[in-house]
């Protein structure tokens, strides 16, 4: 679906004084309507659906999605965690005059609404929940009959970390370990260690099993990582954000191998897609 900007876009400009945050902002919220939009119109059941974003952010998708679909009735959920302050702001002006979106100040793991949403998505937001499981769980409690959690995040089953594009080394302590200095700086750029904090290393490989063992149904989009790499090409801040990864997959769309790369197992794939969801009972 073909972003459209709106009012929200126009006004953030007024909300930031770091052109690069701002832009990155946009960029992620292109992806997120990119992504999302073709969920939203593959619902069932005609006009009225009630549909929630966890991890809402500065709301610029949410209002955007909201303006898309004014048919739909939506909410966000958002706590503000450490590390994600400067969200603040342009959050309480783009949702905080909106008489048609619901904000909900509380996290994934345990937010209560007696709302019961058709489709619950995320974007860039799971890999920094304090337990996703838990997330996943209290998300599923609730949908609506035929409901649906669909997320995208960072995979750690592939060892790269994206937020600091750097590469993982055994896990999380000893990576931190290793590059300390280059961590410490993005640190120092942001004004507190919550980034690396917040993150939790969510894979692929044990989202499978947890679906399982909770009798969920669960699918992974393996054609997000072609998307990622056309991002590269088209998104100035995310492209730079990359660095080697960046020249990396600009030389793989060059060469034709996106398909190749959508046909990787999920574990060797730097970017998930997830959909989750109950069985129906007959």
């Amino acid at each position: 679906m073909a972003v459209e900007k709106t009012d929200h876009d126009l006004n953030l400009s007024e909300l930031f004084d770091d052109d690069e945050f701002e832009r990155q902002i946009r960029e992620e919220a292109d992806f997120g309507m990119n992504e999302i939009s073709s969920e939203i119109i593959d619902l069932h059941g005609g006009d009225g659906r009630t549909i929630l974003e966890v991890g809402c952010g500065t709301g610029l998708l949410l209002a955007r999605m909201a303006d898309t679909f004014p048919e739909h009735q939506f909410h966000g959920l958002e706590p503000i965690g450490p590390g994600f302050d400067t969200f603040t702001d342009p959050l309480e002006k783009i949702l905080g005059s909106s008489e048609t979106i619901e904000l909900i100040r509380a996290g994934a793991e345990d937010f209560e609404t007696e709302c019961r949403f058709d489709l619950i998505y995320s974007v860039n937001v799971f890999e920094h929940l304090e337990d996703w499981r838990r997330g996943i769980e209290n998300c599923v409690s609730h949908l609506s009959p035929g409901g649906r959690i669909v997320f995208v995040c960072p995979n750690y089953d592939f060892p790269y970390e994206s937020h600091f594009s750097i590469p993982i080394i055994w896990n999380k302590k000893v990576t931190r370990r290793v590059f300390r200095k280059k961590i410490d700086r993005y640190h120092e750029k942001v004004g507190n260690e919550g980034p690396w904090q917040s993150l939790n290393f969510i894979k692929a490989s044990e989202i499978k099993r947890y679906a399982k063992l909770h009798g969920y149904k669960v699918s992974f989009d393996r054609s997000i990582f072609g998307r990622m790499l056309e991002r590269l090409t088209t998104q100035e801040s995310f492209s730079q954000r990359h660095g080697l990864l960046a020249t990396i997959g600009k030389l793989a769309i060059r060469l034709g191998l996106a398909g190749v790369f959508n046909a990787l197992p999920q574990f060797l794939q730097p970017y998930m897609k997830v959909t989750i969801s109950k069985p129906v009972r007959s």
